[in-house]
């Protein structure tokens, strides 16, 4: 399993779906994972620097509502890893992929 960063042009070019909301695609990281010779995969994260600075105050606040409302059963950490998509052979995005992947 190889894996390669890639930028988010590159992202969009190979398929439209992005999990991140509009403002927060530019600070995430892109990568492009080769499973093996018929399998791609494409994988996003929120970036470090965002993920500290929103992401860990937001659970602190989390936490002390949880314990002053009764409890922390409701508490969910909220991770960096957004979503990946299979790209599996023979398909248009397998092609674009490909391509993307010789270009780097």
């Amino acid at each position: 399993m190889l894996k390669k960063k890639i930028s988010s042009k590159d992202w969009a070019e190979i398929g439209r779906y992005n999990y991140a909301a509009k403002w927060l695609r530019p600070l995430c990281s892109y990568s492009l994972i080769k499973e093996n010779d018929n399998m791609f995969r494409r994988e996003q994260k929120i970036g470090w620097p965002v993920y500290l600075i929103l992401f860990i105050p937001v659970h602190v606040l989390q936490v002390l509502w949880c314990l002053w409302d009764g409890g922390l059963k409701e508490f969910e950490i909220n991770k960096r890893y957004l979503g990946s998509d299979p790209i599996i052979a023979d398909s248009e995005c397998f092609m674009r992929a490909a391509k993307v992947w010789e270009s780097k």
